[in-house]
């Protein structure tokens, strides 16, 4: 009695998989993280408020991102740097960041840039820079750093519909002002 037994293409393409002599099954796998696979197909973005003063040393909102998308976003990363404008404080600074942050107000609009060149995708997040917000609850993120200095962090960390993030900087030994700048790399969750 002989046996036959054929895999076949589900999709209805008609491909057949491949046996070797030996009864092994020949596969070549392709293995790409959510973030990467979102990036290439122009669903992933950057954020980045550019340098700007900050002339206070009390703790002070440097970025609000906002998901007004219909589906969880993934903020892959953070990224701060500092820039000496005075002197050098004597301690080092804090970041945070905080989920939920509402009743924040002001700010000038910062763009939400795709991560694929040339893709046309309209974001739906609302990016603003040094907003008025009074930071409440405890911080999700919480990073020392000094003058100069860059941090960039990997930090997947998912913000749903309708939520909202800051980022913080307090810094009470520094002379001010002092430059600062802030931001995201991020994807929209693929649908499940």
């Amino acid at each position: 009695m002989s046996y036959q037994n054929i895999l076949q293409d589900g999709t209805g393409r008609g491909y057949l998989a491949k046996v070797d002599q030996t009864n092994r099954l020949r596969t070549q796998s392709l293995t790409r993280d959510e973030y990467e696979s979102q990036s290439l197909k122009g669903e992933a973005f950057n954020i980045n408020t550019q340098l700007m003063s900050v002339a206070t040393t009390a703790e002070t909102a440097l970025l609000i991102t906002t998901n007004n998308e219909t589906r969880d976003i993934i903020l892959q990363a953070w990224f701060v740097a500092t820039d000496t404008v005075g002197a050098v404080g004597s301690t080092l600074g804090l970041l945070r960041a905080y989920f939920g942050a509402t009743g924040f107000s002001g700010g000038t609009s910062v763009p939400v840039v795709n991560r694929r060149s040339g893709a046309s995708r309209s974001w739906q997040l609302e990016a603003l820079k040094l907003p008025t917000w009074t930071p409440s609850g405890d911080p999700v993120l919480y990073q020392t750093h000094g003058i100069p200095q860059r941090i960039f962090g990997n930090v997947v960390l998912a913000l749903p519909p309708g939520q909202s993030v800051a980022i913080t900087t307090e810094f009470a030994g520094a002379t001010v002002p002092y430059s600062v700048y802030a931001g995201w790399t991020g994807y929209l969750k693929e649908e499940e």
